[in-house]
């Protein structure tokens, strides 16, 4: 019968045609056996599945003539390279399909991992540090800190005094010595005054110089009793004599050794020999812990944070597995829960599922669906909702791009905490372009997002009463000083009501003690914010850009916030060059997670330019997106420039959706290196959270996440 079905519904459509919607409706019936629950719905579906898998196809291929791609099925992801699936193509509502759903299917769920990391939990084992001569506290470089303290000072950091062949070493706790094997290990050298525009320019940058004539040597360090023992090369993942790592490469904010020798332990083999066996017992050699040194005269060695990472071999995994199960609570990310979001600048987690699990899918999604449900409540009066009409910048209608999203951002969640659907009546000023105006959204954020709002009444009536606010000077124009309150931006859920939970009725309810910190909420708030229209989804067309430039996974996001930006406000001056302050890092996520390919997103043509003739083109595969950024080539802030906001013109619409398009090829990058003191790297790694299911390894050129304008500090 289904067979019959599937031939007169085609019949029109040939053979080929036929035999496609065969293929098709074979694969519908292995998705949909999984979700049967009774016999009788088996058999109901089998007469509807032709004409059901028929009209997906249909849509499938209406899909793809806008540019977009389709995820038929979610639980198996596509990882192939060159057709990669996203959420930001898929919809725009950030329905995440990559990643494992609710804690009730984790297990039914297949993660997409792009990246090289360990697939066994990892445990940081790193003990008692002990340096040549103490100039800082060798303890500091124990302390779980790793991405906070600055080079010159004692706070956080562990330094010896100048002198020749300055050494440091780390132990293997004794109760590590069993069942493991060393993954990885990582030197945490501190940050720099001199990469900060928060200190002076004359602050030092030399500070453990590391080149190829002063190299960093870090070696393996083991038991005294195993050195005279010989080791069987089929007990070792690699060769035995591989035991020194040696760095030269200065800049680097963590000197990363991964895949280290991995010796199994207690293993018996037994061999036969002229009709005898056997038995001989194969002792392995087991690492003590690691020695870094600087081999020169006169130098100073200087780290802020040293982990060794260890992980499990065998299928006894409690004493690794215990501690990493955990998951973290407020801003705390990493493998050990020692990143913390609102002060570190870098992010290099070994394990992604225990990154998926930490994240905590459940509460994520709860949180979205709340925030989905207050906002599409309706209101009748003005007040059961919550109304703001001024912006931040001159005149009250926003600044730089991505800094009015976030500025916008803390009125969502203001409104949200107090329960009441947000009304935004204001102004955007780079909505004001002949493009908008065609639409009759001139100045309306929501020409090109979603509705923020079910409250359609009451946007129309707050949106025409607006006026523009007299001060032009003052960067803050809103009224009662309101750029300044930092409390929106700072307030977090107690609670969220659970709606995906499967032990409980569907007429009852239940809460989830809110745990996740500032960042989880905010990621929320500005994923709600960006759902694009889907007008805005067919002119970036994502997919039709990614295929031009090569844009495939893996592959490392980077923002180089140059521009303006470079003439004004504190970066005044302090831009610094793409093989100082960028490729450093590019090293150290390429060779930790097996990358080679790296998307630049910048505002300056002539940096572009200069990494393309650079001597690092052969050795990373850089793409980047074709657009004409003269615009942004000038000494004053953009937002200043008044004459780019006219209904006359269409550069503010393109500027738009340049930035747009750099913002979410960011955010689909599997790792990423930005400047969190810009807006639009901070918005690009939450939409990058929202859209993995977890926060992906990140470097900061320039400051932490929740540092800077209208965050927690």
């Amino acid at each position: 019968r289904k067979k019959r079905v599937v031939v007169e519904k085609n019949k029109k459509s040939g053979g080929d045609h036929r035999r496609r919607k065969k293929g098709a409706v074979k694969s519908c019936r292995r998705r949909r056996r999984r979700h049967m629950r009774k016999p009788s719905c088996f058999l109901r579906w089998r007469c509807l599945l032709a004409a059901s898998c028929a009209a997906s196809l249909s849509m499938m291929m209406i899909l793809s003539r806008a540019g977009l791609d389709f995820a038929f099925d979610g639980r198996k992801a596509n990882n192939d390279a060159t057709t990669t699936t996203t959420l930001f193509e898929n919809n725009h509502h950030f329905e995440n399909t990559n990643v494992a759903d609710f804690e009730d299917d984790d297990d039914d769920e297949v993660m997409v991992l792009r990246l090289a990391s360990s697939e066994a939990p990892v445990r940081n084992v790193a003990r008692h540090p002990k340096m040549s001569t103490e100039s800082c506290g060798a303890k500091n470089a124990g302390d779980g800190r790793h991405a906070r303290a600055f080079h010159g000072t004692c706070v956080g950091m562990a330094a010896t005094e100048i002198e020749d062949d300055p050494w440091m070493t780390v132990d293997v706790g004794e109760e590590e010595e069993r069942d493991y094997s060393i993954y990885s290990i990582e030197i945490w050298v501190g940050l720099r005054k001199c990469n900060s525009i928060k200190f002076a320019e004359n602050e030092r940058c030399e500070w453990m110089k590391i080149t190829d004539e002063k190299p960093m040597v870090v070696e393996l360090l083991f038991r005294s009793d195993d050195d005279n023992v010989d080791v069987d090369e089929n007990d070792v993942d690699v060769s035995p004599e591989e035991t020194k790592k040696v760095f030269t490469d200065d800049g680097r904010l963590a000197y990363t050794w991964d895949n280290v020798q991995m010796y199994r332990r207690g293993k018996e083999n037994t061999s036969s020999s002229s009709g005898k066996s056997s038995q001989q017992h194969k002792r392995q050699r087991v690492v003590k812990g690691v020695r870094i040194s600087l081999p020169g005269k006169q130098r100073q060695l200087s780290v802020q944070e040293v982990k060794i990472w260890a992980r499990t071999e065998s299928s006894s995994t409690s004493s690794i597995s215990t501690s990493t199960t955990r998951a973290c609570e407020n801003d705390k990310i990493g493998d050990d829960c020692s990143t913390d979001l609102t002060i570190d600048w870098a992010h290099l987690p070994q394990n992604f599922l225990f990154a998926r699990k930490n994240w905590n899918r459940t509460m994520y999604k709860s949180l979205e669906k709340s925030i989905e449900e207050t906002q599409s409540s309706k209101c009748n009066t003005p007040r059961e909702a919550r109304t703001d009409s001024y912006n931040i910048g001159m005149g009250g209608k926003g600044a730089g791009f991505a800094s009015t999203i976030h500025f916008l951002s803390g009125y969502l969640s203001d409104a949200h905490l107090e329960n009441k659907p947000w009304v935004f009546g204001g102004r955007m000023n780079y909505a004001y372009n002949r493009n908008c105006a065609n639409l009759k959204r001139a100045g309306d954020v929501e020409c090109y997002f979603e509705p923020y709002s079910a409250c359609d009444k009451i946007k129309r009536a707050t949106f025409a009463k607006w006026k523009p606010y007299p001060a032009k000077t003052n960067r803050c124009t809103m009224p009662r000083n309101r750029c300044r309150d930092l409390a929106p931006w700072k307030r977090v859920p107690t609670s969220v009501k659970n709606y995906y939970s499967s032990h409980q009725s569907p007429s009852s309810t239940s809460t989830l003690s809110y745990t996740k910190g500032l960042f989880f909420f905010r990621s929320a708030i500005v994923a709600r914010m960006m759902r694009l229209n889907q007008k805005t989804v067919e002119e970036l067309n994502l997919h039709a850009v990614k295929e031009s430039i090569g844009f495939k996974h893996p592959i490392i996001g980077v923002h180089v916030r140059r521009g303006d930006a470079c003439h004004t406000t504190g970066r005044k001056n302090r831009c610094r060059s793409f093989e100082e302050m960028y490729l450093p890092h590019i090293r150290t996520l390429s060779e930790k997670y097996g990358v080679n390919r790296v998307f630049l997103a910048t505002d300056d043509d002539v940096f572009l330019r200069n990494v393309r003739s650079s001597p690092a083109a052969n050795e990373f595969e850089f793409v980047n997106v074709n657009m004409d950024r003269s615009v942004y080539a000038a000494s004053r802030l953009i937002e200043r420039r008044t004459e780019l906001y006219t209904e006359k013109s269409n550069v503010a619409h393109e500027m738009t959706l340049q930035a747009l398009t750099d913002i979410f090829l960011l955010a689909e990058a599997d790792a990423f290196i930005g400047h969190f003191l810009s807006n639009l790297s901070r918005l690009a790694i939450e939409l990058s959270a929202v859209e993995k299911g977890f926060v992906p390894p990140f470097v900061s050129v320039d400051g932490q996440w929740c540092r800077h304008w209208k965050f927690c500090r």
